[in-house]
């Protein structure tokens, strides 16, 4: 979606990627670079490195793999080739370059990348199409045809942060995390996005880790001394799933109300999420480091992932987008099939990718 994006920006420039097939699941892998526009694919290693795993040629099984997407691929190329998505999205997604400086340098490393990785594997969980922005792309003002906008990070630029609240006074739907939009790209108080939210101090109550990026496996994530307090209930009829209940991990932040719709409560009655208007639109924010505690499940060794991702979490991961109303062009009843809608000059598909992996299986 990062390639997309950038392609559109430059007209269509042609964008292609290498895939890796002994990261697994190199069909899925495959359709998913090939449904966003990619049409130049390569079955990438850096073989043969035996000791350190980077190549397939030994490898039966996965040679059989490849070659089964690639006549996967040959079959579908007539929908494939040149198509783009049915219908623009009307999400934009965001994860600031300050945000991915700093986190380089704090305390909490790669808190901050991981975090916005899974929100945005949350939305795409809930079928809704996402436009990655940059800052600066921010900066230059936001179309109108976005609903609603996710920005995950603690670090905005200001000029990005004027133009993200000029948006929403004008009726767009903003949604953030804990510590979203505090600070500036010189991590100093953002003060136009703690205006613009209005959830009182930023602190973030810290009792864990989030474990550094690992490309072949999900580490835990490191929690101590887990407060009760991180525990939390979705309040009846504020969010559309109805789910009842879930968690913070590793880190909470507790928000101030002052006039805000609170939409859910940590176990001590704190606010979780808070609605507030704002001119013509809405700000969203959700206590928790939302895309961390949705990871939480799978990163272990035997996970299952039709259920390991939390509803609940995904609920109020996606409340912004879905109660804007924002275009889903294609959903299905399972939130591990993804679902793309294209369209190109022989007409319209809908490519279905299965993710539904169970320790080292697919089904």
């Amino acid at each position: 979606d990062i390639m997309r994006g950038i392609s559109k920006r430059h007209g269509g420039m042609p964008i292609g990627c290498l895939v890796k097939p002994h990261r697994g699941a190199p069909s899925q892998r495959m359709l998913s670079v090939v449904s966003r526009g990619a049409r130049a694919l390569e079955w990438y290693t850096y073989g043969p490195d035996y000791s350190k795993g980077d190549s397939f040629s030994q490898s039966p099984e996965l040679l059989e793999e490849v070659a089964r997407a690639a006549r996967f691929l040959a079959k579908a190329e007539l929908c494939l080739w040149n198509a783009k998505y049915a219908v623009e999205p009307e999400v934009a997604f965001v994860f600031p370059r300050s945000s991915e400086i700093w986190g380089r340098v704090g305390p909490l490393g790669a808190t901050a990348l991981e975090n916005a990785k899974w929100v945005y594997l949350a939305l795409r969980h809930e079928h809704i199409p996402v436009d990655i922005l940059s800052e600066q792309q921010l900066a230059e003002g936001i179309p109108s045809r976005f609903k609603s906008l996710y920005v995950i990070g603690p670090n905005l630029r200001r000029d990005a942060t004027l133009k993200v609240a000029e948006w929403v006074n004008a009726g767009g739907t903003l949604w953030t995390d804990a510590g979203g939009l505090s600070r500036d790209e010189s991590d100093q108080e953002n003060v136009a996005g703690n205006e613009l939210l209005k959830v009182g101090t930023r602190k973030v109550e810290v009792w864990g880790k989030c474990p550094e990026y690992r490309a072949t496996t999900l580490e835990p994530l490191s929690e101590s001394n887990v407060p009760e307090s991180s525990r939390i209930t979705l309040l009846a009829g504020n969010v559309s799933q109805g789910h009842s209940a879930t968690r913070a991990h590793i880190a909470r932040e507790v928000l101030e109300v002052g006039g805000a719709t609170v939409r859910a409560n940590f176990a001590d009655k704190q606010p979780a999420m808070i609605e507030r208007s704002v001119g013509k639109g809405r700000v969203v924010v959700l206590g928790i480091w939302a895309g961390v505690s949705y990871s939480a499940q799978v990163r272990r060794p035997d996970f299952n992932m039709q259920n390991d991702f939390d509803p609940s979490l995904r609920s109020l991961i996606s409340y912004a987008a879905l109660s804007s109303k924002a275009v889903r062009p294609a959903v299905t009843s399972n939130p591990q099939v993804e679902s793309v809608a294209l369209q190109n000059e022989h007409g319209r598909c809908i490519a279905l990718t299965n993710w539904s992996y169970v320790a080292d299986r697919t089904h």
